[in-house]
């Protein structure tokens, strides 16, 4: 079995970029929750009911936030190695359609 080298180099650089977004996204993170954290502190002294509900969505922004980021970084990639690599698109083809009909 024959492995071309450059594999090596889009695997490395794949799993470099996901360090890196990994750790932009805690960073990103951790001052959305410092930030809410302390916003949810003073409200729980007024209601306990509208503190939790601050924390919540302060939770799910930070959710959507990570998840949004990491498949744009995905999509940023396989579009970056289909157009380095001259890979086509094999969902266009019509032999991978022909069990459906």
């Amino acid at each position: 079995m024959c492995v071309d080298r450059l594999d090596g180099i889009y695997t490395t650089v794949a799993f470099l970029v996901g360090a890196f977004t990994s750790m932009a996204c805690g960073a990103f993170g951790m001052h959305i929750a410092t930030l809410s954290n302390y916003r949810t502190t003073i409200c729980a002294q007024v209601s306990l009911g509208r503190a939790f509900k601050l924390a919540y969505r302060a939770g799910v922004v930070i959710g959507f936030a990570l998840v949004s980021v990491s498949l744009i970084t995905l999509l940023i990639l396989i579009y970056l190695y289909k157009s380095l690599l001259g890979l086509e698109d094999i969902s266009k083809s019509p032999k991978y359609y022909d069990f459906l009909f």
